[in-house]
């Protein structure tokens, strides 16, 4: 599993990064609650880049990515009236998981749960967590997920996204075998 680091900048901004992805999070006032996820043009060196932030990947990344901090972080959002930008910086794969490492890292100061992001996928029927981009582009399915720790111990599933075909027991034991590397890798 790759390390993640957080850089803070500013209260309302700050780095994060996954192996060699990396994503700025801000965060603005607004409206009402908002999240972007772009990949900037030149943030990635082999990995296909997505200059348009209207493709089917960045609104559905958007739409679930919103969905999650909503259901989870809305106590800590004032009057849900926040923007939240997460730029991709560097990408070596991952980049969902690590903007939403940064963004639960920054909205999340007051709660003690802790809220990990990752995901698995299968490479020739072998479990692989946190791809790098050349895994996850020859990997079966990618399974980006949210987990929440509390008292040191997987509680809930925040995320769950499913790109590729897996069966059902293939899940399960990808889900299983994640929560127990996290809680190696990030204890209390």
């Amino acid at each position: 599993m790759r390390e993640i680091s957080f850089t803070p900048i500013s209260e309302s901004s700050l780095i994060v990064s996954q192996g060699k992805t990396s994503s700025l999070i801000l965060l603005e006032p607004d409206k009402r609650l908002r999240y972007s996820y772009t990949m900037n043009s030149l943030s990635s060196g082999v990995e296909v880049s997505r200059k348009n932030p209207n493709n089917r990947r960045a609104l559905e990344i958007n739409y679930l990515s919103a969905i999650a901090i909503e259901d989870n972080l809305s106590s800590n959002i004032p009057a849900n009236k926040l923007s939240i930008i997460a730029k991709v910086l560097s990408s070596d794969g991952g980049t969902r998981t690590c903007a939403l490492n940064g963004v639960f890292k920054l909205l999340n100061k007051s709660i003690k749960d802790k809220y990990y992001f990752i995901a698995f996928g299968l490479i020739d029927k072998k479990l692989i967590i946190d791809m790098n981009y050349i895994e996850d582009s020859s990997s079966e399915v990618d399974v980006p997920f949210g987990i929440k720790i509390s008292e040191g111990l997987p509680s809930e599933y925040t995320y769950l996204q499913l790109d590729g075909q897996i069966r059902p027991e293939k899940l399960i034991e990808g889900l299983l075998y994640s929560e127990k590397e996290i809680i190696e890798a990030y204890p209390k």
